[in-house]
């Protein structure tokens, strides 16, 4: 079992979270009707790894979620552990990059110099082009969880570049 974060990590990760879910609103007032994600489609629910702190926190906000609520499904290949009949058993605590899913998403690329930017094509069709206000950006998010990451794993002697399978927070 992970450790429990401390309290000023868990602060900073849930203060990521909520600016995160304030850009994600915002996108889902602009995109509107163009997203279909609703309870039940669950085409992106597939088995992810996840930083050690965010599998700790999940671990831990877990316990106190009812049995019921917490439960995984039993496992079928290419599916999250945590879904059971289209629907997330973990959807208020689910890491951030299930929160992410089904946005366009843009991530600068250094290399190549320019924008590299994903969708979902359920709700956009391929070849959409988006204006950068449509774009979620995740590079400065990634960082910050990045750097959250480093610390939890060093205050508890982890490797930061161990990446935890979504079953390990079971």
């Amino acid at each position: 079992m992970l450790a429990y974060p401390t309290p000023e990590i868990r602060w900073q990760y849930d203060r990521l979270i909520a600016e995160v879910m304030e850009q994600i609103a915002g996108l889902g007032r602009l995109l509107g009707p163009r997203l279909r994600c609703r309870p039940g489609c669950s085409v992106c629910c597939r088995p992810f790894s996840v930083f050690a702190l965010e599998a700790a926190l999940i671990a831990a906000r877990m316990a106190k979620l009812t049995a019921n609520q917490a439960q995984p499904s039993t496992p079928e290949p290419d599916v999250c552990v945590f879904l059971h009949n289209g629907l997330c058993r973990i959807y208020a605590i689910r890491p951030l990059i299930c929160r992410s899913q089904g946005l366009p998403l843009a991530y600068a690329d250094i290399e190549r110099q320019c924008l590299e930017v994903s969708a979902c094509l359920i709700n956009f069709p391929e070849g959409t082009e988006f204006a950068m206000e449509e774009l979620l950006f995740l590079d400065a998010v990634n960082r910050r969880l990045a750097a959250l990451n480093i610390e939890y794993c060093r205050q508890h002697r982890l490797d930061a570049g161990r990446r935890l399978p979504l079953t390990e927070t079971l």
